[in-house]
Formats: C-alpha cells, sequence, structure tokens
C-alpha cells in the first residue's frame, strides 16, 4: 500500500477495554495540518486523563 495515499482509521475499544471509546488515525504528513484544524473545530476531543493513560500502557 502507497503510504502517501493510504489512512488508516482504528480503535482501542475492542483490544483494551470497551468504554474507554478513543480512536486513531494514521495520515499522510501532507494531510496532519488539516486534519488538526476540522478535529479541533468540528469534533470533541477525549478526555486528557485517559489518553495519558492509555500512552502509558
Amino acid at each position: 500500500m502507497d503510504p502517501q495515499r493510504v489512512i488508516y482509521v482504528g480503535t482501542f475499544s475492542k483490544a483494551v477495554f470497551p468504554a474507554l471509546r478513543i480512536g486513531y488515525v494514521i495520515l499522510p504528513y501532507p494531510l496532519h495540518s488539516r486534519w488538526r484544524d476540522l478535529r479541533t473545530h468540528a469534533d470533541v476531543q477525549n478526555p486528557p486523563f485517559e489518553q495519558a493513560t492509555l500512552q502509558n500502557f
């Protein structure tokens, strides 16, 4: 798969804990800034405590 044309989307809900409800997106670098802008203004952000715990895990 071409890394400049593929977007990976997933979640940790089934692998770690169903109530966690944290997902992820792996984007080609040229899409990072646009995604950040859209995500900031169009969606509710994940709770920082749960993100930090998942990062440590």
